[in-house]
């Protein structure tokens, strides 16, 4: 990668954040200003890949012309004055800054990715950046053609500021994720918790060695994760701190991201619906007040991603090559095989923590033994949903690798590993909001929903 197009790149990735902090600070405003930047670069490159799906050419166009009044917003908007952050933070800082600079020394050793990264993402995105209008009948004879398409049009975004497709700028997009989803989960936790035990949750998802690989993997997973993990922290927070129903509007939009990140992402659209709706099902009022936010900030989403399925046409092998489904069902020893690769794979989830030779597990545990559950924490609706969600969409997986036409120890071997990559991030949120505070007496903040 030359001077001249990481210059380029960094503008592209500027005016992303630039858009994404201007949105979660109209929704958010009334949140901290670190957790709002937190989520701004994923909020911001899910709606850059929008505009260069709907408009393309004119994408330049469109984007300047949006810029003008998301700066006259910030630039009116009052925050308060930065302080400056606790020193505790300085270590997730210093995590962060050592995890990117291995991150880029892995770019370096391969520029295109890992085998799907340019087989599948980056083949999508030199269609969308080198195909004109043509893209749509064309991707159909790509390598699983029905895959959404927010990763690809990212990548292929930033090559349209570099003016050219370098290989290495695909990676920006997991890195910045990856490094984000730390910051989702350790502000997060932090403002719900305590400052300690977000720093804590945060360091140990950006140290673990399964997530920082396929930062540079050129694969959607990561990206995934982060909005599963934006999703649920958004919803945590509005049931215990926020009435505002716009923090719900943004777990909308957060959650149509998934949709269009991943085919999984759909699954888990239904999972937090359902999980928003089951508790309140016999209340019509209260229904409509989760429904009706979460789902305009989810239309959106929805619909580019509806679109792109119904224009594209794309046939996808799960669903178009199934046979014997019922007695796949009644199969036991594929229930036995299944079970066994979990476990075995969650064993490898957190192989070496960071650079130390121990499992990511065991700080996990030193965590909780060190702070001590709330079980109050636990009951909170927020909590539950997001507890809710992640079981569904876990439970939609399971049955997937029940009824695949592949070879299942195959399909196991190959995608269980990137499968509990897409919960890890959630699943250590939700660990660290059920910890007590870290301050001795003060009880959890807790609204109504």
């Amino acid at each position: 990668m030359t001077a001249a197009s990481f210059v380029t790149s960094s503008i592209g990735l500027l005016l992303a954040c630039t858009f994404g902090y201007a949105i979660t600070t109209y929704l958010i405003s009334s949140l901290p200003r670190y957790f709002r930047w937190a989520l701004a670069p994923g909020v911001g490159l899910g709606f850059c890949s929008f505009i260069f799906v709907l408009f393309r050419r004119p994408m330049f166009t469109i984007e300047a012309a949006l810029a003008v009044p998301a700066l006259w917003y910030l630039f009116r908007h009052k925050a308060p004055r930065p302080t400056w952050p606790p020193v505790l933070t300085l270590v997730l800082v210093a995590a962060m800054v050592l995890a990117a600079a291995g991150l880029t020394e892995r770019v370096e050793r391969i520029p295109h990715g890992e085998w799907d990264g340019w087989a599948i993402w980056n083949t999508h995105a030199r269609l969308l950046f080198r195909d004109g209008s043509n893209w749509k009948n064309d991707i159909k004879y790509s390598f699983h053609p029905d895959y959404p398409l927010l990763t690809p049009a990212a990548t292929a975004r930033f090559w349209r500021f570099a003016g050219t497709d370098i290989p290495e700028q695909g990676a920006l997009l997991g890195v910045v994720l990856a490094l984000s989803g730390a910051a989702v989960v350790a502000s997060t936790v932090g403002m719900l918790r305590g400052t300690t035990n977000g720093v804590l949750a945060g360091v140990i998802l950006v140290s673990t060695p399964l997530y920082l690989q396929h930062a540079t993997s050129q694969y959607a997973d990561v990206p995934l994760s982060f909005f599963f993990l934006s999703t649920i922290a958004l919803i945590c927070v509005y049931a215990e701190l926020n009435p505002d129903k716009r923090v719900l509007v943004l777990a909308g939009f957060t959650a149509g991201c998934a949709a269009w990140t991943k085919n999984e992402g759909l699954l888990f659209v239904a999972a937090v619906c359902v999980a928003l709706a089951l508790p309140v099902l016999r209340m019509g009022s209260k229904l409509r007040a989760r429904l009706i936010p979460f789902g305009t900030g989810l239309a959106l989403p929805l619909a580019i991603t509806i679109f792109f399925k119904v224009a594209v046409l794309g046939h996808s092998d799960l669903i178009g090559e199934q046979t014997n489904t019922f007695g796949k069902l009644m199969d036991l020893s594929r229930h036995t095989q299944i079970v066994e690769f979990s476990i075995r794979a969650l064993r490898l989830l957190g192989q070496s923590f960071g650079q130390w030779s121990i499992s990511v597990w065991v700080p996990l545990f030193l965590f909780i033994l060190y702070r001590g559950i709330d079980r109050r924490a636990m009951q909170n609706p927020g909590y539950l949903t997001g507890l809710m969600t992640l079981g569904i969409v876990t439970a939609g997986y399971y049955m997937v690798y029940v009824v695949t036409p592949q070879d299942l120890a195959w399909h196991l071997d190959s995608s269980i590993n990137r499968l509990l990559l897409h919960l890890w991030p959630s699943a250590l949120l939700l660990t660290g909001l059920a910890l007590k505070h870290e301050e001795r007496g003060k009880g959890m903040i807790y609204v109504k929903s």
